[in-house]
């Protein structure tokens, strides 16, 4: 996942830095860090982002049945 990717994945569910990274259990900061290229994206934050996206699908499919 490059810096873009999460940038784009974050603004797809009109979500602010500080509320998808308290979904995320991380830091505005970090997170902030992170779409700027200062952090490195590692594996670890990339399975975050896996299992947190399941669950946005989840919810969402939920809401519509």
């Amino acid at each position: 996942m490059t810096k873009t990717q999460l940038r784009d994945l974050r603004k797809e569910f009109g979500l602010r830095q500080r509320d998808m990274a308290a979904e995320l259990g991380y830091s505005e900061d970090h997170l902030r860090h992170l779409e700027k290229g200062q952090a490195k994206i590692t594996k670890r934050f990339e399975k975050q982002i896996d299992m947190w996206l399941m669950k946005k699908k989840l919810e969402k499919m939920l809401e519509t049945s």
